[in-house]
């Protein structure tokens, strides 16, 4: 590593070349990669995904911003935002939505129900949606994500600041 302890383009391009030489599926990876990052701003409503590896925790981001989110497997029509894989995920699992109020909803098919859990809570069939808060644990089937709201994050703080304003 020089020194300053970072890479500069010219290394980084020179340690790709390397890798290409030596294992070109990686290099087409890195490559595939590289053309689907996307600027990933923490600072709106996202989940990403949670694993025991903590080096694995955060790998997935999937933005809220669209307002409407549809989850399910690749053959579900119409093609969800979120594609899972896992045993128990219906071809059109559910839905994370932007309400009127601010705040997101997450609803499930009946189907579903018993297999996605809010907090460690199943759904129910009769009770197939949750409004969801800062920080919640969604498991779908399995796959394990946390939702991040940051501007309820930061509103709700403002709220405990301010009453332990007024208790003093």
């Amino acid at each position: 590593m020089p020194e300053g302890g970072t890479f500069d383009d010219e290394e980084v391009k020179e340690e790709e070349d390397v890798m290409a030489a030596l294992n070109p599926a990686a290099a087409l990876a890195l490559r595939k990669a590289r053309r689907k990052t996307v600027n990933l701003d923490k600072n709106v409503p996202h989940i990403t995904n949670l694993n025991e590896d903590p080096q694995m925790s955060g790998i997935v981001y999937n933005s809220l911003t669209k307002g409407e989110i549809l989850i399910g497997r690749k053959t579900g029509i119409p093609m969800p935002d979120i594609i899972l894989g896992a045993i128990g995920i219906q071809k059109n699992h559910g839905k994370i939505k932007l309400k009127q109020n601010g705040l997101f909803e997450l609803s499930v098919v009946p189907e579903a129900a018993n297999s996605t859990y809010i907090n460690g809570q199943a759904l129910t069939v009769q009770k197939r949606s949750k409004t969801l808060n800062h920080c919640d644990r969604i498991s779908f089937a399995g796959c394990i994500y946390v939702f991040k709201y940051p501007k309820l994050r930061r509103a709700l703080q403002s709220l405990i600041e301010a009453s332990e304003e007024i208790k003093a």
